[in-house]
Formats: structure tokens, sequence, C-alpha cells
């Protein structure tokens, strides 16, 4: 995964769904790592949980249309 990390309401934006949608798909894809963080990988895209919130890296195919941060 090349993408950079960037919250979930800018992960839906560019993937096209709702906010709530992508991170329903994340609770239930959601497995412990080696490391002891909490990961979903999706087709096209990781997510970490960092405490509450989640941060996800897009695959190379969304980066054309990832946000810039603020935005």
């Amino acid at each position: 995964m090349t993408g950079r990390w960037m919250g979930t309401k800018d992960a839906a934006r560019v993937v096209g769904i709702a906010q709530v949608t992508l991170r329903r798909m994340l609770e239930r894809a959601a497995r412990r790592a080696n490391d002891g963080t909490i990961e979903a990988k999706l087709e096209g895209l990781v997510g970490r949980k960092l405490g509450h919130r989640w941060r996800v890296a897009l695959d190379a195919r969304w980066q054309h249309d990832a946000p810039t941060p603020g935005k």
C-alpha cells in the first residue's frame, strides 16, 4: 500500500460511498495484526484503527482522486 493515510470522510468521498458505510465495512473486516493494532484490508484500501478513529490508505488506483488534506 503506497497511499497516504486519511480519515474516513476523505476516503469515503474518493471511493464514492457514504462515510458510515465505509466505517461499517472496516469494522466488519477488522482483525488484530501481529503488532497488536486493529486493521482491515479491503479491495483497494487498508484501514488502521488509531484510538476510536479509522485511518485509511488507498491503493494506487484511487490516488488520482485523493483529496488534499483539509479540503
